[in-house]
């Protein structure tokens, strides 16, 4: 069976860093994120100088991501975007039924989900949010091949039903 591995770190990647924020943002709840102070950046903006650095490594210690202002910018107007076209299509995704953990036994095996969003509704889908630097649907269906997003829909769907009861559908919302 395979194992954890307990000295899992997690990859640090601008990327990623715009994802986590964004979540936070659009979810409620997961890591927080801060802008690096303007006086720590070098002249042309890169967080490059020592003193960034040294910041930066301190906020990661204190579970904050740290971003360029002009990122935490952009990370607003993002979730700004979502909120408002869920909105516009009557839906919400409360803090309270966001990033929920479920785990269950499956065959044996202990499996565990981390499910973005999952509405009260056991009739509704559940929900996984992907930030993306193209949300066309080519890019879409490219990034769902390459990072095999349908084994995790699959292992959450399954991994829900096992811990709930509930046989719910499940969506990714691309931003």
């Amino acid at each position: 069976s395979p194992r954890l591995n307990p000295d899992f770190q997690p990859v640090e990647r601008k990327t990623f860093d715009i994802g986590r924020a964004a979540h936070r943002c659009v979810l409620g709840k997961g890591g927080d994120y801060v802008a690096y102070p303007e006086e720590l950046l070098a002249k042309n903006g890169a967080a490059s100088t020592d003193a960034a650095r040294e910041w930066a490594q301190e906020m990661r210690a204190r579970g904050m991501t740290p971003l360029k202002a002009a990122e935490v910018d952009a990370v607003h107007d993002m979730a700004a975007e979502v909120m408002g076209r869920l909105a516009f299509m009557d839906m919400a995704f409360p803090p309270a039924r966001s990033e929920l953990t479920v785990v269950a036994e499956i065959d044996g095996v202990m499996c565990r989900a981390r499910i973005d969003h999952a509405p009260e509704d056991p009739r509704l889908p559940l929900w996984d949010l992907k930030t993306a630097v193209d949300a066309s649907p080519q890019a879409v269906q490219r990034a769902i091949m390459a990072y095999g997003l349908d084994f995790q829909a699959s292992h959450y769907v399954e991994t829900w039903k096992a811990a709930t009861g509930e046989d719910r559908k499940f969506n990714f919302l691309f931003v």
